[in-house]
């Protein structure tokens, strides 16, 4: 009886507790822990501008000597660390690779299968088709210092 009720609560929380008073990183379905470091690495390699291809070379090696310290430590079970690698690998780039897509090519695509394929369009509906020009800015109004040095790094990566 107690393996149905932790199966059930696994399944009523998605993964996210074990029902058990003191939760620890391996009594999860997955390790966040890896989604985290997967999705830095992910983000600086779709958004970092060609030109600092250096921080490639730095945020590889971090990205996965943090993920085998997690291994390494029991921390997380190897399973918790390959299943969340293969879930935020494939979430991140199907989202990417979908809003790269001309409009006219969406209907007949495969991942127009998915359920949120169409959510995803309905949610970013004012965004351009195509990809982003990705180009650096200062989030605030001053020092005019920072918005001319964003603007020189901008000239140097195009």
């Amino acid at each position: 009886m107690e393996i149905a009720t932790r199966f059930l609560t696994y399944v009523i929380t998605l993964g996210l507790t074990s029902g058990q008073d003191k939760i620890l990183c391996g009594d999860l379905m997955f390790s966040g822990h890896t989604v985290v470091l997967t999705i830095m690495y992910f983000v600086q390699l779709q958004y970092t501008p060609r030109g600092l291809v250096i921080l490639r070379y730095i945020a590889a090696p971090i990205t996965f000597l943090g993920i085998g310290a997690l291994v390494v430590s029991g921390g997380h079970y190897t399973m918790d660390v390959l299943i969340a690698y293969w879930l935020t690998s494939h979430v991140f780039w199907s989202y990417h690779q979908i809003f790269e897509m001309k409009k006219e090519d969406r209907p007949q695509a495969p991942l127009s299968r998915l359920w949120w394929f169409w959510l995803c369009y309905w949610f970013e509906s004012d965004v351009s088709d195509g990809k982003l020009i990705n180009k650096w800015s200062w989030p605030l109004e001053g020092p005019q210092k920072m918005h001319s040095i964003m603007n020189r790094i901008n000239l140097k990566l195009q």
